[in-house]
């Protein structure tokens, strides 16, 4: 076996029931796994089918497998015995079969074996987390609708709508659905959730601190203050309703959700695990068999499990110390930082709590071994010999987090067991002199700067994140390119010393998404040449958006969206000139007319083009309606050879993915749920709408001489030359904190109070108490991202973030504190006292000393940590460095790199058009300019001919179109006019605690009653009103409060006059009658005179069309062969003076009715009367 230090010696060769080994970053913990997995074969002669090897990623159970083979067929060429050969050979042809694995993929092993016992479908899919996550939320969408149509027995319908009211959000269809499918993935992580939830109803619906009856009521008892007890009863108890509502809303939601996978033979990753537990529990002789069958099992990234990933592991392995069964788990709490996927670092710190601390004896020889075999039942072993780090990186290392997790947000001290001790042997290799490269932190100012009369800088607002960003990363280029031209790095391929390249740097950001972008385009200003898996999402991909343009076009060839989209795109290869050729050739109809029309009138390039993509297009769609959609793409990717195109473009394998991808998500579209070409494109609109990005597929990272950046979380597992960490000055996202609804799995939950009226929210007790553990956990993440960060380095480190209490320069010209750098790499030493009079204290408002770390609950930036112990430390260690920048300097860097690409790279800024002319104009004679002048002029004084229109609407209704009249057209525009038009009523269920109703809603609630008024029944008697409008009410048409808001003695008077009888004694009437209506803009009513239009202007409208959709009240006929008359209800408060102007002003609307009438009837209407109740006077139109 390769050399082992003691640590590991004691972690491989140990038999101990339960051993877990904390691996510090780069010592070996892979190489520990393998060889335990090796001496199990080769040694103890442990089939390997009988080890369960469990990974993090699919990725790192492939490199085990593959450790494993190699290791073996080594074995097997040297083996000294048949007998020996061939229990290798058969050991190298069953780890095929060997369980390892994710936990998942185990999980799904095991389920597929005892499928008939968890009465499951043999030929079950699973889906993957986008599919599944839109199978949820298309079966909680469907759940809620029930839920209002009906409340199931036993549920109080007033503590739903309250639910509904309180965490439902906007039009009670944003927040809830959300918390139910947080609350859900929160609970498929527990192996008990139903004990949770039971602990959760008893404490809500028997708030008393003396009758809590499980451990876990009681802690959340205790870390409740005393003195807050009696509030907090009173609390619980007002939301009792609401936890119970939530708790059986929850259970509808995962029985439907259920009952749809079962019913289409599909299990999500959650599944596995939760049938995998359900198979250990309830099952017995199958726990027996398995532990029987794996007597080994080995964790790897022990440190991310969840809790029921660590009850199925612990069931597996059994507690009978007798059966022999061994669990074998390594990790590292300081580089847990997966708790967005809910894993539980403390379960893997209550191992090191609870289990036996083991060193080794002597010299950690294999003699003394035994003194260990068998004393131990459970153990725990620390490597910290690391392989990977120079010196100077190590201890900057050990020293920043000696200090930071001295104040207690790392979750486990940093002590002895901890601390990185420096193992690196290759410096051994060569005679070269390397010099040690101190860790530095890079101030940035986070606020700009501007210069005063008197030459002093002053801060100025603070500066926006992509500006910071910028800064960040022009400071980055200037770095690397004193690196390249500087340094030297180890070859671990070569072994030997070189100098440093670009590929050896690495750029490492806590988030990319949104950010990345800004410092990649300013790396490659800088002329530093980088490549990063920005992730911008399967949609943004060009090549995915043009090939769904082309389904988009076989569903509908008339849609001229994904028609250009197509012709652009290189599929068809046209320019923007071609297409407006194209159009010019046949102004009127659809796009895609007018490309059939080119395509026959003309026979040039473009032409050709165009016949041959119309005789292919017919084909696909001729084939979209007989084959497989998968089949269909896969046609389009041959026929046009895009997958070869997208290969020879930039990020070539990447685009190249994403087309798979696509396909991929085809077949699996196919396989779940069936359909045509609409149903893909409306599966596929589905997951767009939800957020559900099928992630950009990723390719390998690229050979190329370039620097690569990536997350914190990416570079996981990685290791790099050179790192540099950016952004430490952002703050951290803490809006996972500020939920309705928050969970727990030992303080269960907790909730936001809420004012009878809607209009505040305070966090309850409990909620407060949840919030806080919360965030201890999420700054104890935030802490271990930065040690995963700093650890990736093996050369050169380099720390850089803003700060927005850097931007006044110390008056004696000292901007840092100890070690202080300047732009040629000068460094001298300043004095600590130096730093206060800067950032200092402003890090932290009101603490006596810069150099002490603030307080947990001050702590929102990585920046916090690092800048006190940076300024405690660099007076006095050589390992770490603290430069500041200030806004002047960074200046000067971009402007110094912008000369160079000025001077190397000239910009051509002109259009080749305009050149010529330009070289034309100057040629030219007197006599020669004024054409010149004259084309010029038209040009510049052009106006677009059609200008009137773009004020028209498109689409309107008669009661807008009138109001527009009345407003000033002339300075309002339409869309203005639609801003102020525009009136959101309030929800009915609200209505009653809502203060008294305006005019409009008093409007339409009078006509209303109008339409539903039996005409039969005495309309005239306020009396009998009063009685329809109460059989109105028990019918759910109006509120209390609405119906007290109307005036049934104006509806009674209508009925006393003239009009009012006609309509009660007419043949047939229609109420609320809908209608739609072309209308030529030129014949819109009230036209003349507005807009100031022109009679040229008035020309250019004749080919404009509008479209008015509305609503008229009443048309009643008098007898069977009489024309239709019109009524048109109005509840104006106007008095006798003011009824004759008001019906004027509604002349345009009723003229719109009546040529509806008119064009749909083929009659015009014999009268037109506008009826003022309010006023009681009805006036005659027409």
């Amino acid at each position: 076996m390769p050399d082992l230090t003691p640590e590991q010696r004691l972690a491989v060769h140990l038999d101990c029931p339960r051993l877990l080994v904390s691996a510090s970053a780069g010592t070996g913990k892979t190489h520990v796994l393998t060889q335990r997995y090796l001496r199990l074969v080769l040694e103890r002669g442990t089939e390997v089918t009988q080890i369960v090897a469990v990974t993090f990623t699919e990725a790192a159970a492939a490199e085990m497998r593959c450790r494993i083979a190699q290791a073996l067929r080594t074995r097997l060429q040297s083996s000294d015995t048949s007998a020996q050969a061939g229990w290798l050979r058969r050991q190298i042809l069953l780890l095929e079969r060997a369980p390892i694995s994710t936990l998942h993929s185990f999980c799904l092993r095991l389920v597929r074996e005892f499928f008939f016992l968890l009465e499951l479908d043999p030929d079950f899919t699973v889906l993957d987390a986008a599919e599944a996550e839109l199978w949820k939320r298309d079966v909680l969408e469907k759940t809620l609708e029930s839920w209002f149509e009906q409340c199931p027995a036993g549920i109080e319908e007033s503590a739903f709508y309250r639910l509904v009211d309180e965490y439902g959000g906007l039009l009670a269809g944003e927040q809830l659905p959300r918390l139910i499918l947080e609350l859900h993935a929160f609970l498929n992580t527990l192996p008990d959730p139903e004990n949770w939830w039971q602990d959760v109803l008893s404490l809500y619906g028997d708030p008393e601190p003396q009758t809590a009856a499980t451990e876990r009521l009681r802690r959340v008892w205790q870390s409740i203050p005393s003195d807050q007890h009696a509030d907090a009863v009173k609390e619980l108890r007002e939301l009792s309703p609401l936890i119970k509502v939530l708790h059986a809303l929850h259970a509808a939601f995962r029985q439907a959700y259920w009952q749809r996978k079962l019913a289409r033979a599909c299990l999500d990753f959650d599944d596995l695990e939760q049938l995998t537990w359900k198979l250990l529990c309830q099952y017995p002789r199958v726990c027996a068999e398995l532990r029987r069958r794996y007597r080994h099992i080995l964790v790897d990234e022990y440190q991310d499990i969840n809790p029921l990933q660590n009850a199925i592991l612990e069931r597996l392995h059994g507690n009978d110390e007798q059966q022999g069964n061994h669990w074998f788990m390594v990790g590292d709490i300081k580089q847990s930082i997966y708790g967005f996927r809910l894993a539980c670092p403390a379960l893997f710190q209550e191992k090191v709590m609870r289990y036996y601390r083991l060193t080794p004896e002597g010299s950690a020889t294999s003699e003394s071994l035994p003194q260990l075999q068998g004393r131990v039942s459970e153990g725990w072993v620390s490597l910290t010999a690391n392989f990977r780090s120079r010196r100077t990186v190590l201890e900057a290392v050990n020293y920043i987090f000696e200090q930071i997790a001295a104040t207690g947000p790392f979750g486990m001290p940093y002590d002895e067991s901890a601390r990185l001790r420096f193992a690196s042997a290759y410096y051994d290799l060569t005679n070269v002199t390397v010099p040690e490269e101190p860790v530095w932190l890079h101030l940035l100012p986070g606020r700009g700067a501007e210069e005063e009369p008197d030459g002093e800088q002053t801060a100025t607002d603070e500066l926006s994140d992509w500006e910071r960003l910028e800064n960040e990363a022009v400071v980055a280029a200037h770095l690397i390119r004193q690196w390249v031209s500087q340094q030297v790095v180890w070859d671990t391929q070569q072994e030997r010393f070189r100098p440093a390249e670009f590929r050896d740097v690495a750029i490492l950001m806590r988030t990319v998404r949104g950010r990345a972008e800004t410092v990649v385009q300013t790396l490659r200003q800088q002329g530093i040449p980088v490549h990063a898996e920005l992730r911008r999402g399967f949609w943004e991909a060009l090549e995915v958006r043009d090939v769904l343009a082309v389904l988009q076009l076989l569903r509908n060839p008339f849609d001229d969206v994904p028609l250009a989209a197509v012709l652009r795109s290189p599929l068809v290869g046209l320019s923007a000139a071609d297409l407006a050729q194209i159009r010019l050739a046949q102004r009127d109809g659809p796009f895609y007319l007018a490309v059939h029309s080119y395509a026959q009138q003309f026979d040039n390039e473009v032409a050709k083009r165009l016949r041959n993509f119309l005789d292919q297009l017919e084909s696909w769609r001729d084939r979209a309606f007989r084959q497989p959609i998968a089949r269909l793409l896969w046609d389009i990717y041959r026929q046009t050879g895009y997958l070869a195109f997208v290969q020879g473009l930039p990020d070539g394998a990447a685009r190249l993915a994403n087309l798979i991808l696509l396909h991929d998500r085809a077949r699996q579209f196919e396989t779940r749920l069936g359909g045509g070409l609409e149903g893909f494109l409306h599966y596929l609109d589905r997951l767009r709408e939800h957020e559900q990005d099928c992630g950009a597929a990723t390719a390998s990272v690229p050979a190329e001489n370039v620097v690569r950046l990536m997350s914190i979380h990416q570079s996981k597992g990685l290791e790099f030359p050179i790192v540099v960490v950016l952004d430490l000055g952002n703050i951290f996202n803490e809006e996972s904190l500020q939920g309705l609804l928050l969970f727990h799995r030992e303080l269960l939950l907790g909730a936001k109070m809420q004012d009878r009226l809607g209009v505040y929210r305070w966090p309850s007790r409990l909620y407060e108490q949840i919030r806080a553990r919360l965030r201890e956990d999420l700054l104890a993440e935030e802490l271990r991202l930065l040690y995963v960060a700093m650890t990736r380095a093996r050369e050169c480190l380099a720390l850089i973030g803003s700060h927005n209490h850097l931007t006044q320069p110390d008056r004696n010209g000292a901007a840092e504190a100890g070690i202080v750098a300047d732009q040629a790499g000068n460094r001298e030493r300043k004095s600590l006292g130096q730093v206060e009079q800067g950032a200092g204290r402003a890090a932290r408002p009101g603490s006596g000393s810069y150099d002490e770390i603030p307080p947990p609950e001050q702590i929102r930036s990585p920046l916090q940590w690092l800048l006190p112990v940076f300024a405690r430390a660099v007076s006095q260690r050589s390992v770490l460095g603290l430069r500041r920048w200030q806004s002047e300097e960074i200046a000067a860097l971009r402007r110094a790199t912008e000369t160079a690409d000025d001077a190397t790279n000239p910009p051509d800024r002109w259009d080749p058009l305009e050149a010529s002319e330009v070289s034309q104009l100057r040629k030219s004679t007197h006599a020669e300019i004024g054409p010149l002048m004259a084309e010029t002029l038209r040009r510049v004084t052009w106006q677009y001919p059609h200008q009137a229109a773009t004020r028209l609407p498109g689409k309107t209704s008669p009661t807008r179109w009138r109001m527009w009249l009345q407003l000033d057209a002339d300075t309002v525009t339409w869309p203005e006019a639609v801003y102020r038009f525009r009136k959101v009523p309030a929800p009915a269920f609200v209505a009653t605690n809502r203060p008294a109703l305006s005019a409009v809603e008093r409007g339409q609630l009078t006509h209303r009653l109008l339409r539903h008024l039996d005409l039969r029944r005495r309309p005239a008697d306020v009396e009998e009103l009063r009685r329809q409008l109460a059989e109105l009410q028990q019918r759910g048409l109006f509120t209390t409060t609405e119906a007290a808001a109307v005036d049934l003695e104006s509806v009674a008077a209508f009925f006393t006059r003239p009009l009012g009888q006609r309509l009660c004694q007419a043949v047939r009437r229609r109420c609320e009658v809908p209608f739609s209506l072309i209308v030529s803009a030129r014949e819109m009513p009230g036209l003349e005179g507005l807009l100031s239009l022109s009679p040229a202007d008035i020309q250019h409208l004749s080919g404009e069309s509008i479209l008015v959709q509305g609503v008229m009240d009443v048309l009643f006929w008098e007898s069977r062969h009489s024309a239709p008359v019109l009524l048109d209800y109005k509840t104006d408060e106007l008095s006798p003076e003011q009824v004759k102007q008001a019906a004027e002003s509604y002349r345009p609307q009723l003229s719109l009715y009546a040529r509806a009438i008119t064009e749909a009837l083929g009659e015009p209407c014999r009268e037109i009367w506008v009826v003022f109740l309010a006023a009681r006077q009805d006036v005659r139109l027409a």
